[in-house]
């Protein structure tokens, strides 16, 4: 009898925990939306709560402020990037890329690739940092929002600082040339979003990097 007590509770702590996962997958899926539509500022955790079908009250039990739900909707986005860097920079460690080629397509290939995993929060986070948001968010949000993009930029100018090093890429500086590399990725992103269709955007925006990365290939790149 205890036996079946057990399982029954376990049961329904899974239902439970499915459904809560349900109401914060489908907040986030409205906050995306509601985002992308009206802008961070404009954006109301009412037109949220609307969005996902529930009440506010239940949107701020899973998230304490506009503020934390937009964080919580870029942060797997800034994340894939750190991992893509971080996997560029062990690959470069361990000897996987073996000149300033690969290491300049490698890093357009990782963006791109973080873009492809979440295109609409993609374009939210390319949108806050063009339109200079990040100072109306809460200075500890905002903070931990800077930390978590920082890390993956750290990693960049690591790796091409070493890239340097190895005499493979022209000395030029680190931070300065990793801001150039994703300007010029979140440029071409927002560009071909902006001029096409749905349909078309991939195969245009992947030409576009092409071009980009041979582009700056051939200006940073050292001949052996």
């Amino acid at each position: 009898m205890a036996t079946d007590r057990a399982a029954a509770k376990s049961v329904t702590q899974k239902r439970r925990e499915r459904e809560r996962q349900q109401r914060i997958d489908s907040i986030l899926d409205a906050a995306r939306q509601v985002f992308f539509a009206k802008g961070y500022v404009r954006a109301t955790m009412d037109e949220i709560a609307l969005g996902a079908e529930v009440s506010k009250p239940v949107v701020y039990q899973h998230f304490k402020s506009k503020d934390e739900l937009f964080f919580s909707l870029m942060l797997p986005v800034i994340e894939s990037l750190e991992v893509a860097m971080a996997e560029l920079l062990d690959r470069l460690g361990g000897d996987d890329i073996v000149d300033g080629t690969e290491l300049v397509r490698g890093y357009f290939r990782a963006a791109m690739s973080a873009y492809d995993r979440s295109p609409e929060s993609f374009r939210i986070l390319m949108l806050f940092q063009l339109g200079g948001l990040i100072g109306e968010m809460k200075p500890e949000v905002r903070d931990r929002l800077n930390a978590a993009g920082q890390r993956g930029f750290d990693l960049a100018r690591d790796m091409f600082s070493q890239a340097m090093q190895r005499g493979w890429v022209r000395d030029v500086s680190a931070h300065e040339l990793v801001d150039v590399l994703w300007g010029v990725s979140i440029g071409i992103i927002q560009l071909e979003d902006a001029k096409l269709n749905e349909s078309r955007r991939s195969s245009f925006k992947q030409a576009s990097f092409r071009l980009a990365e041979d582009l700056l290939v051939d200006a940073l790149v050292l001949k052996a």
